[in-house]
């Protein structure tokens, strides 16, 4: 048969706090020129909005694992 072509939209800009549930974008799979199913994206989980301190944490955190 047809390859299946994804096409992933994300909402333009997100805010936090983020809910879990909260649709983030759409994945459409189209085979033959035909829609055949779009799948919402939703977060997982909670993300609340970073402080400052929180940024620089992940910043340090990050770049200590990276070596």
């Amino acid at each position: 048969g047809e390859k299946i072509q994804k096409t992933l939209s994300l909402v333009p800009s997100v805010k936090a706090p983020v809910h879990k549930g909260q649709v983030l974008g759409k994945l459409t799979l189209e085979q033959g020129g035909r829609v055949i199913a779009e799948i919402d994206i939703v977060a997982a989980c909670d993300a609340e909005r970073l402080s400052y301190g929180g940024i620089l944490s992940r910043i340090l955190r990050f770049g200590l694992m990276r070596g």
